[in-house]
């Protein structure tokens, strides 16, 4: 939350009462002075100032829509400047800021709602005529509101935003080439539906949101950081609590896909990559999709071991052991004939090999 509320002489009021206390209680007076009853005077005073220094935060919120709304509307009028323009957007950004540091606290966020504060945003992140920057900080601010909080995740189901934003995806494509805005976008999503059991329902039995897993999946040339958001939603769904045979089935091209990453230099998607190939053999929700990759998964792993063995870094070691549980895995030889498609899902590895993609 910001600190920044200015005291009446500049700078701010707990930095105020701070100079104020000193200069009449500096530790010099006797005891029997410093004790003796505050007037009149100093009472008003530090009761001003105690008052103005504390910040409702719902208020607060009310506060920082009401002249984001007002300086969205100057921002898309005509006659402002270059000058004017540049001047609102830092505003807009420093406003943006503070919302999201608010919203932080659950119930804060959950207050936003309330305040229909959620459409204001999803049509704030998809307006084109907006800059950038600003849009992917309403999209920051979207995560943060959402992230392991089922009313607020409902809330944006409830007014469509799953579609909006798979929609915004596809526009921004082009112009996203580094992929910053759509990482943003993918980990709105994400934190919109992860560990919200009709959220996942949702997003998996939607074609779009599947449609752009795969797509940021199988196209080679997408950034990776776009690859390593992606690959940790997807990992995310499917080997969530709520997974099972007919969700491995709706993502098994995307899954496939993923095998290509075993090949790439970047090792954060190559270790993610291992986890969830290793996850998904051992929770046996369905594994053929997997076991059809089997030749060219220990074609490139096979080599990649020995290398791995003759390092003794940290990270290498890791790798190697992902690498060599898959090769186990896959010698188990599974097959979707002895696996139960309603079987209770089960998490197996450690939550800490997803933490290097959040």
């Amino acid at each position: 939350m910001s600190t920044n509320q200015q005291g009446g002489e500049g700078g701010p009021q707990w930095l105020g009462l701070l100079k104020w206390s000193l200069n009449y209680v500096d530790g010099t007076r006797p005891s029997d002075e410093s004790l003796k009853p505050m007037s009149a005077e100093d009472k008003a005073f530090l009761e001003r100032v105690m008052t103005d220094g504390i910040v409702n935060p719902g208020k607060r919120m009310k506060e920082l829509l009401l002249q984001l709304t007002e300086l969205l509307s100057n921002f898309c009028s005509s006659e402002s400047s270059t000058s004017s323009d540049e001047k609102e957007e830092d505003i807009m950004m420093n406003l943006l800021e503070e919302l999201r540091d608010i919203v932080e606290q659950i119930d804060y966020a959950r207050d936003f709602v309330k305040m229909n504060g959620l459409p204001f945003l999803l049509g704030f992140a998809s307006e084109d005529s907006i800059p950038s920057e600003i849009r992917k900080q309403c999209l920051r601010v979207l995560s943060t509101l959402a992230q392991n909080n089922p009313p607020v995740q409902q809330a944006l189901l409830d007014c469509g935003a799953l579609d909006q934003l798979c929609e915004l995806y596809g526009q921004v494509t082009k112009k996203d080439e580094n992929g910053t805005f759509r990482t943003l976008l993918v980990q709105a999503l994400s934190c919109m539906i992860r560990g919200y059991e009709l959220g996942e329902e949702s997003f998996c039995n939607y074609v779009s949101c599947r449609a752009l897993i795969n797509h940021a999946i199988s196209v080679t040339e997408e950034p990776i950081n776009l690859k390593r958001k992606i690959l940790f939603l997807l990992r995310a769904l499917v080997t969530s609590d709520y997974s099972s045979y007919q969700r491995i089935q709706d993502f098994d091209a995307a899954i496939q896909g993923t095998v290509k990453f075993l090949e790439i230099e970047d090792w954060e998607l190559r270790v993610a990559t291992l986890s969830l190939l290793v996850q998904i053999l051992q929770q046996r929700h369905r594994v053929n999709g997997v076991m059809s990759q089997k030749g060219r998964i220990v074609f490139v792993l096979a080599p990649r071991v020995e290398t791995l063995r003759a390092s003794d870094d940290e990270t290498s070691l890791e790798e190697m052991e992902l690498c060599e549980a898959l090769i186990i895995e896959l010698a188990k030889d599974p097959s979707d004939i002895n696996v139960d498609a309603t079987s209770a899902p089960l998490m197996i590895l450690a939550e800490n090999q997803t933490s290097n993609l959040i």
